[in-house]
Order: structure tokens, then C-alpha cells, then sequence
């Protein structure tokens, strides 16, 4: 199989039935012995009988549709073709920060991190479903979860050094203190990123009350955290799959704003943390390597842009880089009164048509 193509023989076939309303019997439920590949779990949900498609009642992120049940449609990749999805993690020259954990192990840190440690509150849970208009389900999938957990702190801490031990050298957000491993304390809401395939590679802290900078990466800098890892800027990816079929992909400012846009548009969104988080040679050289198929982009960025020279400014560096790319590159603009950000309009237009 080519580096840069993701999906098996066997899945796109099975995708294309799929896509045209088929669902090639048979239908599996999930065992103990069988659990879902996508969300780990032994119940609720199945598999078709060919291996190529893992229908998950619980984690949207990375399907390509949901089927008549409600269920998330999943490619089950092979350990070899997963392995060759690269880590979306492009090194820039002079960076000092510790290596990373591979793309797999930080899928396997994280999940249990926000599955087995955290929950989410109330108050962040009202603000994803009312304000956000994030559905139940999609919640839930997202695996948004809340700082403080129901954990004692310490005791969560000792928990997972006693799982991961030094396995948790190079996840950034843990770092070591008298041979133990712990992690900074910052309340808030997590917002993961994840990969083109789906793996949570990194996690955002959206932090509660009016602090400033609201977003913080859950990352730990060697300079200042020892043996701490630094999270770098992942990309965000959410309905990868979208792009793939149609070459076509919206990119904003955060994955929660990415996850919320996908309530309302079938499109695949690509979420950088910042319009100068990343520069057009490494957005285009991301692309190009985790998305081969897209050639055409619309970028949605907070319409603040028109009033703030700077942010303006970084906007167009993306948008003209990534033409002399190749790419049909445009930028999406409403009325502001609906919302600053794409999402706030989206929800915003559902209201007042309510």
C-alpha cells in the first residue's frame, strides 16, 4: 500500500456499497472476546461480517456516516495500515522540546486519560449542548471531558504513573516530580485533536472564568517541566473522510469550533489552533501528506479579521500560500450578526429560523 493513501482495497469497496445504501450482511454484535475496534467496549455495538466496517454506538470521530441505527460507520484499519498513517507532528528546525510519543500511544494515553479519569460537569456539559449545540451523542463521542475530575488529584496522578509508568515520557502534559509522573492543574474544559485517523494526539484546555489566553495546549516544556514534553500545534482533523471523497475541507481556529461546524455542515473541517499558529509551508506540507486528495479549501476564520490588522494580515499569508500551492483556496464570510465565528453563525441562523 502507497504511504500516502489511507484506505484499504477492501474498505473502499466496502465504503462504496456502503455509500449507495448498502450494508453487505452480515451483521455482528460486538463480544468480550470480539470488542469494538473503534471505542474499545463490548456491548451495543457490531461489525459487518466482511471485517471492513465497525459500526461504534459511542465515537463519531473519524466515521464516514452514520447508518440507520444511529451507529458511526468506522474502516477498521489493519496494525500495518495503521502504521502507516504518519503522526500528524512536522518538527520545526531549532525546536527544543522533548520527542514525542508516536501517534498510537498517544491515542492509548489520552483515551484512557479522558475515559477512565475524567468526567464532564454539569456546567460544561450545559455549555457544549445549549451553547454549543453540540447533540448528546456527539458529546459523549468527543470525549469532551472536565478539570478537576471526580479523582482525587494525587490519587489520579498515582494512578496513571502506576499504569503507564515511563511510558509517559514524551506525552506532553505529564512530567516528572520526586520519580513520580504528574500533571500541571488547570480547571477547564479538554477539547481533544485528533488525527486524520481518528487518534486524540493532543488535547486543549478551554479555561473556565474570563482567563486570558482562554485556550491552553495540556503540554508540559522540558525548559520548565522535567522531563515534560511539549505539545507542538497538531492539526485537528474532524469528518476526515468527507475530504477524502470530495476533495474538499473547510479550515478554522479550533477543534471545538471544527467538531461544532460538523453539527450543521456534512464537511470535512480541518482545525489549526490559530490563523498565526501555523505557516502556509507547513499547513500545505501537512495537507499534502494526510490528505492527498484535497484541492480545494475554504477558509473560515472568526470575521474579526476585517478589524484586526494583524490577524488579517496572517489570513491572507494562508490564503495566498496555499494558492501558489495549487490549492482553490477562498474565504468564507457572513453577516456578523449572526456570529464572530463560523459556528456562532451556524447556530445563530438555526435559531432565529427555530
Amino acid at each position: 500500500m502507497s504511504s500516502n493513501k489511507y484506505l484499504s482495497e477492501a474498505f473502499a469497496k466496502a465504503l462504496l456499497t456502503h455509500a449507495q445504501g448498502i450494508l453487505q450482511p452480515p451483521i455482528l454484535r460486538v463480544s468480550k472476546n470480539s470488542p469494538c475496534t473503534v471505542c474499545g467496549k463490548p456491548d451495543w455495538c457490531s461489525f459487518t461480517g466482511d471485517g471492513a466496517l465497525a459500526l461504534c454506538m459511542r465515537i463519531s470521530a473519524g466515521s464516514v456516516r452514520t447508518a440507520q441505527n444511529g451507529a458511526y460507520v468506522h474502516p477498521i484499519y489493519s496494525r500495518q495500515e495503521m502504521s502507516a498513517v504518519p503522526t500528524p507532528f512536522i518538527k520545526e528546525s531549532g525546536n527544543s522540546e522533548g520527542d514525542r510519543a508516536d501517534a498510537d500511544h498517544l491515542h492509548r494515553v489520552y483515551s484512557y486519560l479522558l475515559e477512565d479519569c475524567l468526567e464532564l460537569t454539569p456546567e460544561h456539559g450545559e455549555h457544549l449542548l445549549l451553547e454549543r449545540r453540540l447533540s448528546d451523542t456527539a458529546i459523549a463521542a468527543n470525549l469532551y471531558v472536565s478539570i478537576p475530575g471526580p479523582l482525587d488529584w494525587d490519587d489520579m496522578c498515582w494512578a496513571l504513573h502506576n499504569r503507564f509508568g515511563d511510558g509517559l515520557q514524551g506525552v506532553p502534559g505529564f512530567y516528572k516530580d520526586k520519580g513520580r509522573w504528574k500533571m500541571p492543574r488547570c480547571p477547564g474544559l479538554i477539547v481533544p485533536y485528533r488525527d486524520v485517523a481518528g487518534r486524540i494526539v493532543g488535547l486543549q484546555i478551554r479555561r473556565d472564568g474570563d482567563c486570558k489566553p482562554k485556550y491552553l495546549w495540556f503540554s508540559t516544556n522540558p525548559v520548565k517541566f522535567p522531563c515534560g514534553t511539549s505539545s507542538g500545534t497538531p492539526l485537528h482533523f474532524a469528518k476526515p473522510d468527507f475530504a477524502h471523497r470530495t476533495s474538499k475541507a473547510i479550515i478554522t481556529e479550533g477543534a471545538l469550533k471544527a467538531d461544532c461546524i460538523c453539527e450543521f455542515e456534512d464537511v470535512a473541517v480541518i482545525a489549526i489552533a490559530g490563523v498565526s499558529a501555523v505557516t502556509p509551508e507547513r499547513l500545505v506540507s501537512e495537507l499534502r501528506l494526510f490528505v492527498p486528495e484535497l484541492n480545494s479549501v475554504v477558509l473560515a476564520f472568526d470575521m474579526d479579521w476585517q478589524e484586526k490588522p494583524g490577524v488579517k494580515s496572517a489570513l491572507l499569508r494562508l490564503l495566498f500560500g496555499m494558492r501558489q500551492a495549487g490549492f482553490k483556496a477562498t474565504v468564507r464570510t457572513w453577516d456578523i450578526n449572526f456570529g464572530k465565528g463560523l459556528d456562532d453563525a451556524l447556530i445563530g441562523r438555526e435559531r432565529m429560523t427555530a
